[in-house]
């Protein structure tokens, strides 16, 4: 796994790091908005914004097995295929719930247009996403699984009515 690179004068050194198996799974991925101030420019912001990511993906098929276990196991018979429909159900309440957060954070996450610590205007110098993932939670994976949450249990109580 790449941890990080640095250019020296006559080469370019990339850090790998190793595997240890105690908490180096990285679950969530994330679009990283780089903004530099324009006078110093040494002061910079990093914006980050979710993605799916395999946390949601793991969250969607525990929900899609529960409510397959329920729709089995009770008195609607349903078969043991519908397991695949109720998964992408799951999976397209996801992306709903991912649209929907989207929506309410496109505020906070549009980036920053002065800089905080000498005043002078701010400049998108890219946007990146980071494939390796990340172990930090921002605030765009919490909003999606509580939306989430919010959704599957609307969906839990219309079928349970």
């Amino acid at each position: 796994m790449l941890v990080g690179c640095e250019r020296t004068s006559r080469k370019h050194i990339c850090r790998r790091q190793k595997w240890t198996g105690k908490g180096t799974m990285r679950f969530f991925r994330h679009v990283v908005a780089e903004y530099v101030c324009t006078r110093e420019r040494v002061h910079q912001r990093s914006v980050f914004e979710a993605c799916l990511s395999p946390f949601h993906i793991i969250v969607a098929a525990v929900a899609a097995l529960c409510l397959w276990l329920l729709l089995v196991s009770s008195h609607w018979g349903y078969p043991w295929y519908h397991l695949f429909t109720i998964l992408v159900g799951e999976l397209g309440l996801l992306f709903a719930a991912g649209v929907l957060a989207s929506l309410l954070l496109a505020r906070s996450a549009r980036g920053t247009s002065v800089c905080t610590k000498c005043g002078a205007p701010m400049i998108l110098t890219g946007r990146h996403s980071d494939p390796a993932g990340s172990r930090a939670l921002h605030s765009g994976d919490i909003a999606i699984f509580v939306l989430y949450i919010y959704m599957n249990c609307g969906v839990w109580l219309a079928l349970l009515a």
